[in-house]
């Protein structure tokens, strides 16, 4: 008798963490614009200065095919961000596996400025839902590509159709769910 309730409580605990993260997929998945960029000293950047979206498409229950793109104009140069990632995700934690990286303008690197991974580049962040509110964190890497202690990174707030993007560096990104 010990076996059946044993399999039981497993089972419903495995659909009640797949219904869990079933909503965490609904409550990212969809097309997002780029609304409006906060910057550090509290000025606001709109359109057509600041452009982006990020489309979230759940491949199941855990992974997506997560793209984003913002471009920036300012003093004339157009500045191009744009990557293709998998992300996985858990009741308490992501991981981000980027596949491509396209950065025209956004550092000066050298070599192209196209990246793509034969291996993908994997991160690990944060998760946790309260309510209708889903949050990751994804903490930073230094220059060795070791993770950065404490708070450095970004933190990604869907609540709803709209997503808060708040980075470290003293931007905070506003997005809205199109669809």
């Amino acid at each position: 008798m010990s076996n059946k309730i044993w399999i039981l409580a497993l089972v419903a605990g495995v659909f009640g963490c797949s219904d869990r993260l079933a909503e965490m997929q609904q409550a990212c998945s969809g097309t997002w614009e780029l609304e409006s960029r906060t910057l550090a000293d509290g000025s606001m950047v709109r359109s057509p200065e600041i452009q982006g979206s990020i489309h979230w498409e759940p491949i199941d229950s855990r992974k997506a095919h997560v793209s984003i793109t913002v471009v920036q104009n300012t003093s004339g140069k157009q500045i191009l961000d744009h990557s293709l990632n998998t992300f996985e995700i858990s009741t308490s934690a992501i991981t981000r596996k980027r596949h491509v990286l396209i950065q025209r303008g956004y550092r000066d690197r050298e070599g192209a400025p196209l990246s793509h991974y034969i291996r993908a580049k994997t991160a690990k962040g944060k998760a946790s839902v309260e309510g209708a509110e889903v949050t990751y964190f994804h903490a930073a890497k230094g220059e060795t590509g070791v993770e950065k202690g404490g708070d450095e990174g970004f933190k990604q707030v869907y609540s709803g159709d709209v997503m808060t993007s708040t980075y470290t560096d003293g931007f905070t990104d506003k997005w809205r769910r199109l669809q």
